[in-house]
């Protein structure tokens, strides 16, 4: 696999970026940490910010920004076959 840090690991939506962390391409570790990122994560899920389309991968993204472990990677570590 790859040498990353993290328990929450993703890759971005776009190449040589960090946009929005692309949750088709998402590992999560069997950790204590991961698991409180999944929880937090999932409790953010009434907030009315995230009731518009592509609201999980805001609350992530969100969320990546404020607790440690969430990792997001460009999209071409993941051999995404984005394009232009």
């Amino acid at each position: 696999m790859f040498d990353v840090e993290g328990d929450v690991i993703g890759c971005s939506d776009s190449p040589q970026g960090k946009n929005y962390i692309n949750l088709g391409t998402l590992f999560v570790k069997n950790t204590a940490h991961a698991r409180q990122v999944l929880e937090r994560w999932w409790s953010m899920r009434k907030n009315p910010k995230y009731q518009k389309f592509a609201f999980e991968q805001q609350a992530l993204d969100d969320l990546h920004l404020v607790m440690p472990g969430i990792t997001a990677l460009p999209a071409e570590t993941f051999n995404s076959n984005y394009r232009d």
